[in-house]
């Protein structure tokens, strides 16, 4: 079976799809989730946060987190939604794997 992992990582798409024997695909939607709504301005929302807790200059490349635990749990609660909706729509279709969050 086809796997889709979850995993947030800094210019990269949250979906990571690999083959039945394990290998990279791509990392992206699958074509049949290209078109997902929901899925799509989450995945936006979630990549537009995380990528503002990290300063990206020519000078430094640094994680500074979030300014408040609101701000987290906000996030959060997201990537929660995400991981949800994506597992009702492409279950039966593959395998998901979610990276172990840590912030």
């Amino acid at each position: 079976m086809k796997k889709i992992r979850v995993s947030i990582e800094y210019g990269c798409d949250l979906l990571w799809l690999y083959d039945e024997g394990g290998r990279l695909i791509r990392n992206g939607f699958p074509t049949e989730l290209k078109n997902h709504a929901e899925l799509v301005a989450l995945n936006y929302d979630i990549l537009e946060i995380y990528h503002g807790l990290f300063v990206n200059n020519s000078v430094t490349f640094e994680y500074i987190g979030f300014q408040s635990e609101k701000e987290k749990q906000d996030f959060l609660s997201k990537v929660y939604r995400f991981i949800e909706v994506l597992k009702k729509e492409a279950d039966s279709n593959y395998q998901i794997e979610i990276e172990s969050l840590k912030f």
